[in-house]
């Protein structure tokens, strides 16, 4: 019922090709250039030990299961349509071979199948749970790891940087996302992690195939302060559908800190006009503080997100993760694409901690539209996660989006209710 295959590129052209045949940003070349002189570089830094054949590595590799099995509930209040129910199962099979003269190379295959079916897009009669019952190459590259404390990978891959907030896996949703790309990155350096990466195509969470003229991101990861992190980011943004996304350039920082008696984070964001893009996307600030007693923590968080301005369109938070910001029952997902036009500012406070294996937090939202002077609504959430064994991991969710009665936008107007029961085995 509605089920697909898809593979990709990666089996009639490769992604250097791709990215050589679509790419007009002279600024990316030297990403490529380096990508493939690293990659034919010979195993002159290999181990002393006698190295592996291509055959022995092939069958001394290592094979990874993943099931995942998903209860999902979402009800939209005021509509005349039913509340959906989704009960799905994704599974990821995949297979690392041992690393053969500096290389290696890794295969996944995804499949994501349901046995509660009551959800748009499926049937128009239900609310909307997206994700898709779909069979995917979810990841296959090739590695070359031989260089001191450096990485290449070329091949279809998953990408998270920091947070998740603006490039991200999508690891909430069933599907999740990868991208056809060069990548390097490198820890030679004490205390820095370095990334740079060039992608042609997205496999994104709702398994469509995305094309660019290119995305290219840098990400720099300091860690040179006790229990801190300090980053610096930049994305270039080239689209070849223009009624899908908007072209940006988008550069920032962000720093966080765990210690013994309090955790911080924030970071800033700005957003310029890029290709063909008529005008540039404002910023973003966010920031969050709290004070840990004991096996518990609370503080109050703050983020805002500019809407749209003449020109300037709303801030697009690109391809990041959407579902731990701004609520758990996912309103307002669309700062994915500059969706959310009148911007977001929001306020809230959590409250959480830890007994046993099991990880709890419960949160609660206000939310106001930031380019107009109107609340959008109010949310509380609540999440618990426990770790039975290395092995498996259970949670719940829920998300209660309440809108308020000022709210005159086309945004988030409806009461919303979300529910998630899941179990995580891995081996």
């Amino acid at each position: 019922m509605g089920r697909h295959l898809r593979g990709g590129p990666w089996f009639s052209l490769s992604v250097l090709e791709e990215a050589m045949k679509h790419s007009t940003a002279p600024a990316v070349a030297p990403v490529i250039f380096i990508a493939l002189v690293l990659a034919a570089i010979p195993a002159a830094f290999a181990q002393e030990s006698e190295p592996l054949t291509l055959a022995q590595a092939l069958q001394q590799g290592k094979t990874s299961l993943q099931l995942r099995l998903s209860y999902d509930n979402a009800d939209v209040a005021g509509n005349p349509t039913d509340s959906a129910t989704q009960l799905s199962l994704r599974t990821r099979l995949g297979y690392r071979t041992a690393e053969w003269s500096g290389f290696a190379m890794f295969l996944q295959f995804q499949d994501v199948s349901a046995a509660i079916r009551t959800y748009a897009p499926l049937d128009p009669e239900y609310d909307t749970i997206n994700d898709p019952e779909v069979a995917t190459v979810h990841q296959a590259y090739l590695e070359y790891a031989a260089l001191p404390g450096s990485t290449v990978r070329v091949g279809r891959q998953e990408f998270r940087l920091e947070n998740g907030r603006l490039l991200s896996e999508s690891p909430w949703r069933q599907q999740g996302q990868a991208f056809d790309a060069a990548s390097i990155s490198s820890k030679s350096i004490d205390k820095l992690a370095l990334i740079a990466a060039y992608a042609n195509k997205m496999l994104n969470s709702s398994a469509q195939f995305v094309d660019f003229e290119h995305f290219v991101f840098i990400d720099a990861d300091y860690t040179g302060l006790e229990n801190q992190h300090l980053y610096a980011h930049a994305f270039w943004l080239d689209n070849i559908e223009r009624t899908a996304r908007i072209d940006t350039a988008t550069f920032g920082i962000r720093a966080s800190g765990d210690f013994e008696a309090f955790e911080y984070q924030g970071d800033y964001n700005i957003q310029q006009k890029y290709a063909d893009a008529e005008g540039g996307g404002g910023d973003m600030i966010s920031g969050f503080a709290a004070i840990k007693f004991g096996e518990f923590r609370a503080g109050p968080g703050y983020t805002k997100i500019s809407g749209a301005d003449g020109k300037d369109h709303a801030f697009d938070t690109l391809i990041g993760t959407t579902h731990q910001f701004q609520g758990f029952a996912n309103v307002f997902a669309g700062t994915n694409g500059a969706g959310v036009v009148n911007g977001v500012v929001e306020y809230y406070v959590l409250v959480g901690g830890t007994h046993g294996g099991a990880r709890w937090q419960v949160s609660h939202h206000i939310l106001n539209q930031e380019s107009q002077d109107q609340a959008y609504g109010d949310e509380n959430d609540a999440r618990i996660i426990y770790t039975y064994d290395e092995n498996l991991t259970l949670s719940a969710e829920v998300g209660l989006y309440a809108a308020s009665t000022d709210n005159e936008s086309t945004l988030g107007t409806a009461d919303k209710t979300v529910w998630t029961l899941r179990s995580d085995y891995r081996f």
